[in-house]
């Protein structure tokens, strides 16, 4: 999702995009949302994006909430997926990210979120 100047809110119901290559995981599957400069809240419900490689969000400078998966249920969004959060997200004061979610990844980058108030990340 890029540069749609007219979106607000971005809500993924569950279940979604869940589509599971066959080839040993050569696929490069990519959830970004970038340049939505009016976007102020992303809201994924659990078991979606299980098999996504990355996510990452940058320059949404609106982008107020994220919420990925539930707290305290077993989510396990993006399973599999590094979690980005890059530039120019400087009113983002909460995030949220469900039990399980991004819990194969390598790599975690918190960049940009210097108004985060509230952060919610839990480490197995």
């Amino acid at each position: 999702i890029s540069s749609i100047p007219s979106v607000k809110r971005i809500r993924i119901g569950e279940g979604s995009f869940n589509f599971n290559p066959s080839d040993g995981g050569k696929t490069i599957l990519s959830f970004e949302v970038m340049n939505c400069n009016y976007l102020e809240s992303i809201s994924i419900s659990k078991q979606s994006f299980i098999y996504f490689n990355s996510f990452n969000l940058d320059t949404c400078c609106s982008l107020r909430s994220l919420t990925i998966g539930h707290v305290n249920q077993d989510s396990n969004n993006f399973t599999y997926a590094d979690f980005i959060l890059n530039s120019a997200l400087l009113q983002l004061s909460n995030i949220s990210v469900g039990d399980g979610c991004f819990s194969k990844g390598t790599r975690c980058v918190l960049g940009g979120i210097a108004g985060c108030v509230w952060l919610w990340l839990r480490v197995d």
